[in-house]
């Protein structure tokens, strides 16, 4: 047990978002050591003891905003904004919050709320039930969409690849599903009955589409010279398990604050962390990134997690993001990342006429 020394004495401390807190505080919880929870957040030890009391005085509601003494008097997001905002995120991987929330034609106060915000307050606020707040997710992704130049460029590639995608959607699978190549979904349990779920793989082979397997992260085990294999980190729609009652949809959705708080923790876990499989390509691959946005604290998340290990930080990766912010250029430098200053359709193209593929 660390003893404590510090005050809460109000320093300059780097700016921190409340899901930084609410994982800076949730492990020092389960294992009482500030030193590694302030690692696993990525804040100083300052930041912890400063917000210490407001924790413990109000739990992880008072890890939010500062308070003011003004009165407060919050506007709600409708239910019509955020269906707005995660139809056109569908719709336009390449756009970043700013953009969608220009074409949405968002108040001003809106648009300063990303994805993950929103999504809280619409399954807290609006929804209420976990259950019903991913059947309502389930309806803004239409099976009449069609796939685009990424699925279509991959579909005609022969060498099975892995994919690491954080779109929710099944478009890739329709894409191979039409092309009549095989392969398989892999993805983790974000929301359970049982909690003892939560965090595990769930596998779910093209031929097999109604039958999904259930296994620890450190179990996996796929050919992967034989099957394509899609990593869905953020998770999907229309995995089913067989149950008690029949076929049972894992909801293994990852779209909101407290969604990325809890996979974050989980990282740490053998069990329950991307997969052990994935780490030996991902060490010897190039990663190409498209579609990220770095300036979405999500997305930075999941790029981070991708090229945490240094020996995959030693391969260049390739971003394609056209006007890439300085921020994100530091960023993607950080990760030896270099940015293609194309939109993600011309780049496509270029790629397909260079290959002789037709998209």
């Amino acid at each position: 047990m660390e003893t404590e020394h510090m005050t809460a004495k109000r320093g300059y401390y780097r700016e921190t978002t409340a899901s930084q807190r609410q994982l800076l505080f949730r492990i020092w919880k389960e294992t009482d050591n500030v030193s590694g929870a302030c690692q696993t957040a990525r804040v100083s030890r300052g930041v912890f003891y400063y917000w210490k009391p407001r924790f413990e005085q109000d739990g992880y509601e008072g890890l939010e905003e500062s308070k003011s003494h003004a009165p407060c008097h919050p506007k709600k997001t409708s239910q019509a904004v955020v269906e707005r905002i995660l139809v056109m995120k569908r719709d336009h991987l390449e756009w970043g919050k700013q953009r969608i929330a220009e074409r949405a034609e968002l108040p001003e106060a809106e648009r300063r709320k990303p994805l993950t915000v929103i999504s809280q307050h619409y399954q807290n606020n609006v929804i209420g039930a976990r259950p019903l707040f991913y059947k309502q997710l389930k309806k803004l992704f239409p099976a009449e969409f069609r796939p685009g130049p990424v699925h279509q460029f991959l579909a005609q590639q022969d060498k099975p690849m892995l994919v690491v995608t954080a779109c929710y959607d099944t478009l890739l699978e329709q894409m191979f599903q039409e092309q009549g190549k095989k392969y398989v979904v892999v993805t983790h349990i974000s929301y359970a009955d049982d909690e003892g779920s939560v965090g595990k793989v769930v596998v779910q082979y093209s031929d097999r589409p109604d039958e999904a397997e259930i296994c620890l992260s450190d179990e996996l085990s796929i050919d992967l010279d034989e099957w394509w294999v899609f990593y869905k980190i953020q998770g999907t729609f229309d995995l089913c398990l067989k149950g008690l009652g029949g076929k049972e949809e894992v909801d293994s959705i990852i779209i909101s604050a407290s969604d990325y708080v809890s996979f974050l923790s989980r990282l740490g876990d053998q069990h329950r962390t991307i997969p052990t499989l994935f780490t030996r390509p991902f060490q010897q691959r190039m990663f190409l990134f498209v579609g990220y946005y770095m300036s979405d604290w999500n997305f930075r998340t999941v790029a981070h997690i991708l090229r945490e290990d240094e020996k995959i930080r030693k391969i260049k990766g390739y971003a394609v993001r056209k006007g890439a912010t300085g921020f994100e250029r530091h960023y993607w430098d950080s990760e030896n990342v270099q940015v293609i200053d194309l939109e993600v359709s011309e780049f496509m193209k270029g790629l397909a006429e260079e290959m002789g593929v037709k998209v």
